[in-house]
């Protein structure tokens, strides 16, 4: 994710429950928020956001897909008083397509 700054992991590793703490920039501001892994299978993983600006939950789900794979991401959820809804949902899809581009490229290359 290009707008994760700094990522530090709080308590357990890994598995349910486990926490990290993400430090990034998003509409010109530096902001910090927890999240907190609700289940991780090998094909989805949902995170809970705890703490910070924004309040909700992410999916991440990578599934099969000919020779390669779809990969979709989810958030839902509300971010009172950071910027009106119409903004959020611009940034956040802007940011979320170049993350999935320099993904694709990643492994592409790889």
């Amino acid at each position: 994710m290009a707008a994760v700054k700094a990522v530090e992991p709080l308590g357990a590793a890994s598995g349910e429950g486990a926490r990290v703490r993400r430090t990034g920039r998003f509409l010109g501001r530096t902001i910090r928020w927890t999240t907190e892994i609700i289940s991780a299978r090998a094909s989805e993983v949902q995170l809970r956001i705890v703490e910070g600006p924004m309040r909700g939950t992410v999916t991440y789900r990578v599934d099969p897909a000919g020779p390669g794979a779809v990969v979709t991401i989810r958030n839902t959820g509300e971010a009172p008083g950071l910027a009106p809804r119409w903004l959020l949902a611009l940034a956040m899809r802007r940011a979320l397509t170049a993350d999935l581009r320099r993904l694709q490229q990643l492994v592409e290359e790889g």
